[in-house]
């Protein structure tokens, strides 16, 4: 009796068994910590594997050992997933948005986030159900109704922002393409949002009895989807100049310069998303006037402060999001489709591909006069600078005082001793090889 006694009073394990959602949220927390260590130290086999992938491995097993010991994550919903994992993940990348990147490549962004969501969307949910009804074997046992193509290919047509960031930023690829991939994926997420929810309202609700022929849907839906992008970037404007409007009167009480911008944004958000308006374009408008205006007001600890919070907060969302799968996967029985799936990976593939190549075949802003652009710039860079230190603006320390991102024309202002002159070369007139170019740069160029 008083063995168990003293074995009850030294473990008493109650607590543990009401806190062990929390216990394993907070587990997989430090073990992603750990792995996110171990990928900025550089370990050798770990470049072959992106990031985000082991990280939802590691959710799978997490995933695993929850459900063997009957711990259930209920709270992990999609509400929680668009009130709080959501918003901190596009602040994140709204905030770490280059405006000069953005606004020289606004036009491709709006395309891509627009018109080719909406193509895709179309052409996927179209195909897949014409193939439906000229060859249903090719579906397997699936037979669904015509609104459920289109709720899927919404659903394949939206870009994980989460897997964006994170791959990209690993890549390290050009900033150009960096921040039009981020602006692309960012509005992608609020065109879906809305045409999911308008294509659900109007097929699977009573709404669907309305006497409209198959225009005057399409036309409903593009008048819902314009006045609710705009109201929603109008909303992010008004909240925004307030913000900074605010921030001019707040010199004196720095501390609570964070405390204004992150809760104005968040109360942004959920305004939005309250009246069912995609909050992912308020939050865009209002981040793009904080980096402009408002931290220009604020301290410079207090731009450090903010960036480095939603940072944080993006970081544990990621991992938070990766973790929900990882159990969802562990938890849930899985029914393959194996024809469904590769049909749908293929029409995927292709019209990506063509609505990219071909729909965008415009003279300026189709993709291999992006890319050549990008070649342009990057010899341009080369031929002002020699044996200059990372002058490209994505390779910038994110989080080390107000100019984050610094422009190259700004940086190389800055480096008097490494300017450099070529006589007689015009980026414009030049031709576009960029192996040529290289050996006339090493071999021409003078260091003043």
């Amino acid at each position: 009796m008083t063995d168990s006694f003293i074995a009850t009073s030294l473990l008493h394990l109650d607590n543990m068994f009401t806190n062990s959602v929390l216990i394993v949220i907070t587990a997989f927390i430090v073990v992603c910590s750990v792995v996110k260590l171990c990928y900025r130290s550089g370990f050798r086999y770990l470049d072959y594997i992106p990031e985000p992938i082991t990280v939802l491995l590691i959710g799978v097993i997490f995933g695993g050992v929850a459900n063997y010991f009957d711990v259930e994550l209920r709270y992990f919903d999609d509400e929680t997933f668009f009130v709080i994992f959501l918003p901190p993940i596009i602040f994140e990348a709204i905030l770490n948005v280059h405006k000069e990147y953005f606004i020289r490549h606004l036009s491709v962004i709006l395309l891509f986030g627009f018109i080719g969501t909406l193509s895709n969307i179309f052409l996927v949910g179209t195909s897949l159900w014409l193939i439906s009804q000229l060859s249903p074997s090719a579906l397997g046992d699936l037979n669904p109704h015509p609104v459920a193509f289109y709720l899927f290919a919404t659903l394949v047509s939206s870009v994980d922002s989460v897997i964006i960031i994170g791959i990209l930023g690993e890549m390290q690829v050009h900033p150009s393409l960096y921040f039009i991939f981020i602006g692309e994926s960012i509005l992608n997420d609020g065109v879906t949002l809305i045409v999911f929810d308008y294509i659900y309202s109007f097929g699977c609700t009573v709404q669907s009895k309305m006497n409209l022929n198959l225009w005057a849907l399409i036309a409903l839906c593009v008048f819902v989807m314009t006045v609710k992008v705009l109201g929603s970037c109008f909303l992010g404007a008004i909240c925004g100049s307030a913000t900074a409007f605010l921030t001019k009167y707040t010199y004196k009480y720095t501390m609570i310069e964070p405390l204004i911008v992150l809760s104005a944004g968040y109360l942004t958000y959920l305004f939005d998303y309250g009246i069912s308006w995609p909050g992912v374009s308020s939050l865009l408008v209002f981040g793009i006037i904080q980096t402009v205006y408002t931290f220009e007001n604020v301290s410079g600890k207090s731009r450090i402060t903010i960036k480095r919070l939603v940072h944080m907060t993006a970081a544990i969302a990621e991992s938070l999001i990766l973790l929900t799968i990882g159990y969802t996967l562990a938890v849930h029985e899985q029914v393959w489709n194996i024809r469904f799936i590769a049909l749908s990976m293929a029409l995927c593939i292709i019209w990506r591909f063509l609505v990219v190549y071909d729909v965008y075949g415009d003279k300026d802003q189709s993709i291999p006069n992006i890319q050549n652009q990008l070649e342009r710039e990057k010899l341009n860079r080369e031929m002002q600078t020699v044996n200059s230190t990372d002058i490209d603006a994505f390779d910038t320390e994110t989080f080390v005082g107000p100019n984050v991102q610094q422009s190259s024309t700004e940086r190389i202002a800055e480096s008097s001793s490494t300017k450099t002159t070529i006589s007689g070369y015009s980026p414009e007139k030049s031709p576009g090889c960029l192996e040529c170019m290289q050996l006339i740069l090493s071999s021409t160029v003078s260091v003043s």
